[in-house]
């Protein structure tokens, strides 16, 4: 029969098959409604920490908070860097101030 392509439209999304000989090669899914969130960057508070998958969920301001594993994040900081938590001051609303120094190895946040 040859090769053939397939294509179903709805308005939740636009479905394309490449069939060869009535066998589905490849298939492609288009949800335009749909935002893929993936590489883009966000600002976001971590509401849940997961250490036995080493991961933590963050809320990004959407529906749902956003998953996010150890290997994904990108710290800008060089071996040997400390980091600081720091807790506002009452009396200056501008200024954080330290509220402890522990150093720990980026590899284990």
């Amino acid at each position: 029969m040859g090769v053939e392509i397939a294509i179903s439209v709805t308005r939740e999304e636009t479905r394309v098959a490449v069939l060869d000989n009535r066998v589905v090669t490849e298939l492609y899914v288009d949800r335009p409604r749909k935002k893929d969130f993936v590489g883009d960057i966000y600002k976001g508070k971590v509401i849940k920490v997961l250490p036995g998958m080493q991961a933590a969920f963050v809320d990004i301001g959407l529906d749902r908070a956003a998953f996010i594993h150890v290997s994904d994040l990108s710290v800008g900081t060089e071996p040997g860097d400390t980091l600081v938590d720091s807790e506002e001051d009452e009396r200056s609303q501008d200024v954080p101030r330290p509220r402890r120094q522990t150093a720990r190895p980026i590899e284990n946040l």
